[in-house]
């Protein structure tokens, strides 16, 4: 929709409060949207949440001059609890998890604690929607229409570049039985083909996650599913499993092919672990989808190169090149000059391909270099082009070849194809 379309569904609807969704990609929009709402329809509370409202909290309102209100951390309690307060007129001060605006000055409440048990929220209200108007980017996949399940929150991770280390810190689950009757409700309410759990780890707890796979073999769905997990969690077992129970794919977060580099991140893994859990993945017909991240602190140009070797000898089917960013909340971002700089102040450019923060061992344009390379060397390869086209099962996996032929012909006719916006080279 364009920003004139919001607006007038927006004034059609004649809100008291207008919530927006904040992240580091969405700044300016929510900027220009937040503006406009303020401007036409006036007495209207704006209230944002998100990962950025999470990591800024009352920076938000610092850096922008158009929200009432910020939500931190987790809003399904949280939220409604401001809703009801504005309806009353109540003091905001009381509401835990926000920032507010009060009479000129910014005020910074307390933190609300996470939810404990995860399985008292209500399913997402999907009905609201048009569900097949959300499409996954395109080679996520296989089937069409798809949605997303959350199986847990958080993570058990400790990694530097994450937010979820301050944001939440504890990773919880939810019960086989809720999991699996939310599938069966959308199953059958929305006749979708294809399901992706996008938990942070959907592999933590696996007494809980070998309950839901059997709960969704015995029940024999016509579905497709996709999942992400750590490298230390998976083993054959499992994988075999979720292969059995129609998995299609997984995607493993390897990160970096250089055992310092992973010990910088403070990943908890071994490079053999990384190795292994691609190797398990593929023997039990799993497509492995396997992230790498360059820029990481301590990491030298010749290290980046070997964890692009690296990547080539697993051969996982999809990789993708990424530059670390420096998203707020996170340890990397909160204590950036123990590890490096940030290469600009424009929050738009933190994200896996902006090459906003650079580590005292690397330049800006080393790392931009180093996305280049990998992708040519990785994808250009012949064997690897012949596995695609031997891979091809239906009309979505030949959208995706074409798709990505496409993006790789402009890294091999223009040079500047990764430089991130605003970048000098």
């Amino acid at each position: 929709m364009t920003e004139d379309e919001v607006m007038g569904g927006l004034k059609a609807f004649g809100p008291g409060m207008v919530g927006m969704y904040l992240t580091t990609v969405s700044w300016r929009s929510m900027n220009s949207l937040a503006a406009r709402v303020r401007r036409e329809m006036p007495g209207v509370h704006v209230a944002v949440g998100g990962p950025l409202a999470s990591g800024w909290k009352d920076r938000v309102l610092r850096e922008s001059p158009h929200p009432d209100s910020v939500t931190f951390g987790e809003g399904e309690i949280t939220a409604p609890v401001l809703v009801k307060t504005l309806e009353a007129g109540g003091d905001l001060s009381a509401v835990e998890g926000i920032a507010y605006r009060d009479d000129g000055d910014i005020r910074l409440n307390p933190p609300r604690p996470p939810i404990p048990d995860i399985d008292v929220l209500p399913l997402p209200a999907r009905d609201l929607v048009d569900v097949e108007r959300y499409v996954p980017p395109l080679g996520t996949y296989r089937r069409l229409p798809a949605l997303y399940v959350y199986t847990s929150r958080g993570c058990n991770g400790r990694c530097i570049f994450c937010w979820h280390l301050n944001a939440e810190g504890t990773w919880r689950g939810r019960s086989a039985e809720k999991v699996l009757a939310e599938i069966d409700h959308v199953y059958n309410t929305y006749k979708i083909k294809e399901i992706r759990f996008h938990d942070d780890n959907f592999a933590y707890g696996k007494e809980r996650v070998h309950r839901i796979l059997d709960g969704i073999i015995e029940r024999d769905y016509d579905l497709t599913f996709f999942a992400a997990a750590r490298v230390d969690l998976v083993d054959p077992e499992i994988l075999h499993k979720m292969k059995k129970a129609n998995f299609w794919g997984i995607m493993l977060g390897l990160e970096s092919g250089v055992q310092k580099c992973l010990n910088a991140l403070r990943k908890g893994v071994t490079v053999e672990q990384n190795r292994r859990a691609v190797e398990w993945s593929r023997a039990a017909g799993l497509t492995t989808v396997t992230p790498f991240i360059f820029g990481i602190p301590g990491e030298t140009f010749e290290d980046a190169l070997k964890s692009i070797q690296f990547a080539i000898d697993v051969d996982a089917d999809i990789v993708n090149f990424h530059a670390m960013s420096p998203f707020p909340g996170a340890e990397l971002y909160e204590n950036v000059e123990k590890y490096g700089e940030l290469a600009t102040d424009d929050v738009h450019s933190y994200t896996f391909e902006g090459c906003a923060f650079v580590p005292y061992t690397m330049t800006r344009e080393q790392i931009q270099e180093l996305r280049t390379t990998a992708f040519r060397r990785f994808y250009r390869r012949p064997r690897y082009v012949w596995k695609r086209l031997k891979a091809i099962r239906s009309w979505t996996d030949v959208k995706v070849l074409l798709a990505g032929g496409f993006a790789f012909l402009l890294t091999m006719l223009f040079k500047k194809e990764f430089t991130p916006h605003g970048a000098q080279v």
